[in-house]
């Protein structure tokens, strides 16, 4: 259930109710502790009593809704952090109105449906809302705070700070403003990321990023319908130390390319083929960073070759490297040549 994870991850204040029944005519403040799905676990009062608690079964109908106030609008933030429409029972994500009590569906068509054509348009978050969210009804994420994390730090690496970029419900995202002062300033090698980075976010497709530090294998697991059949689907991944991968082709029935990076492995130094020789002759070689290996699997990958089609196995060999370079590049790495690289 959505609400089952003991960790609560964020703090919202939504809004401010006034009491009519209170004879100083106070204005309360209702603070909302988020789950894992930015579903609301309980609310507390500005003397940080409990005033509700709440528990959902898995499309977000209400299963436990303990409540001590007099007003049960006051917990209306429910459901992934959805205004709840009390008179109709309506979650309102901003493209759609869901209805999680008896349709456990959207009440009008996907707006992106041309590019999910095997899933129902009417489908909340592909028929798993237990791992996946729906911010605004047209798109789906995939929840793992431990890749954000790291995702942030990749970007701190490549850019002094992660600051023009923030996470909106699991998606990277720009912040404009801060953006803007980052490229002003930025070497030419980090313009060309922070160029690569705004295409990749643009995309019609997304890079479904997943981070580990422990384990070198990677699974990836969802649902997909065919001819309004539902089937889980499960994709694996083994990866060799120092490396990550990218699908080349989406999940069935989605457009979600996976990325996997072995971070533990990453960082533990790598050797890769350059054109550069010693003062004896003999070849260098460069080792990657786990934020040069992430600007290679989401630019050189997931954008040049799986979005744009511009790189494919026939490519020159730099080609194939031409993000990660700049990445290695702009932390004061040698190139690598791509001569090891595989696709």
């Amino acid at each position: 259930m959505s609400s089952g994870n003991s960790s609560y991850n964020s703090i919202y204040l939504y809004y401010v109710v006034k009491n009519e029944t209170d004879r100083n005519n106070r204005e309360y403040a209702f603070y909302y502790y988020n789950d894992h799905l930015g579903s609301a676990a309980y609310l507390t009062d500005d003397c940080g009593q409990v005033t509700q608690t709440l528990n959902y079964l898995p499309y977000g109908e209400d299963w436990v809704d303990i409540q001590n106030n007099l007003d049960p609008r006051l917990g209306q933030y429910t459901f992934n952090g959805k205004e709840k429409d009390w008179e109709s029972g309506f979650h309102y994500y901003g493209a759609r109105y869901y209805w999680s009590e008896v349709l456990t569906g959207w009440l009008s068509v996907d707006p992106m449906m041309d590019k999910y054509p095997s899933i129902s348009p009417y489908a909340y978050c592909v028929w798993n809302p237990v791992k996946l969210v729906d911010p605004d009804g047209q798109k789906i994420r995939t929840i793992d705070a431990y890749s954000r994390k790291q995702v942030r730090r990749y970007l701190k690496e490549q850019f002094g700070s992660s600051r023009a970029f923030r996470f909106n419900n699991g998606y990277l995202t720009i912040n404009e403003k801060k953006f803007k002062r980052l490229s002003e300033k930025a070497s030419n090698d980090q313009k060309m990321l922070l160029e690569g980075l705004r295409e990749a976010i643009d995309a019609d497709a997304t890079a479904l990023v997943s981070v580990q530090s422990c384990n070198s294998e990677f699974s990836f697991t969802w649902q997909y319908s065919i001819n309004g059949e539902i089937y889980d689907g499960e994709l694996s991944m083994n990866l060799k130390e120092n490396s990550g991968a990218t699908a080349t082709t989406p999940l069935m029935g989605t457009t979600l390319y996976p990325i996997a990076i072995n971070d533990k492995g990453i960082n533990q130094g790598n050797s890769l083929t350059t054109d550069y020789y010693d003062e004896n002759g003999n070849p260098l070689t460069t080792t990657s960073t786990a934020s040069t290996v992430f600007m290679h699997e989401v630019l050189d990958e997931f954008l040049n070759v799986g979005q744009k089609g511009t790189v494919s196995p026939s490519s020159p060999n730099r080609e194939k490297v031409f993000y990660q370079n700049a990445a290695l590049r702009n932390i004061g790495l040698l190139e690598r040549n791509g001569a090891d690289h595989d696709y």
